[in-house]
């Protein structure tokens, strides 16, 4: 199954740089409000002098999957990985909270979707905590992913 992405438009404050390989997949959470949206997150990450929005995909509470940069290009979410990684996050703070069941269930299906479009293997698809030090992606999802990473390989 293709995952249907809810495209949107950014005004970026530089050009994106495209991405050379992609052998990572790496997930995160906002850490914040779960009503945080991406062009709140875009907003955000201009104010850090970013380029914009640093995540490839966003996904919300309702389990909608939102575009943020170009899948093509480096994100600007895992440092010292950009260069070849794929950041998804999910909306919501999950050391303290759980992702619903629709963000749960549309993980699994994008993580399928880009393992196999990208060709990645399941041990290449983790938190950004394994990456950076960092709580990131909240201790309830990180304790997930290996079911959903699971789940994915199978969908």
């Amino acid at each position: 199954m293709i995952t249907a992405i809810i495209p949107h438009d950014y005004e970026w404050a530089n050009d994106l740089s495209r991405r050379s390989r992609t052998d990572l997949i790496i997930v995160h959470h906002t850490a914040s409000s779960p009503d945080i949206t991406v062009e709140d997150i875009h907003a955000l990450h201009l104010r850090n002098k970013w380029s914009g929005i640093g995540y490839h995909l966003v996904i919300y509470p309702d389990g909608s999957v939102h575009q943020g940069r170009p899948l093509d290009t480096m994100g600007a979410q895992c440092e010292g990985y950009n260069n070849r990684s794929i950041g998804v996050n999910l909306t919501g703070n999950f050391e303290y909270d759980q992702p619903t069941q629709e963000q749960f269930d549309a993980l699994v299906l994008l993580l399928s979707d880009l393992m196999r479009q990208y060709n990645i293997p399941p041990e290449q698809v983790t938190g950004h905590n394994v990456w950076n030090a960092t709580a990131c992606p909240g201790a309830n999802l990180d304790a997930l992913l290996p079911d959903i990473v699971a789940a994915a390989v199978r969908a």
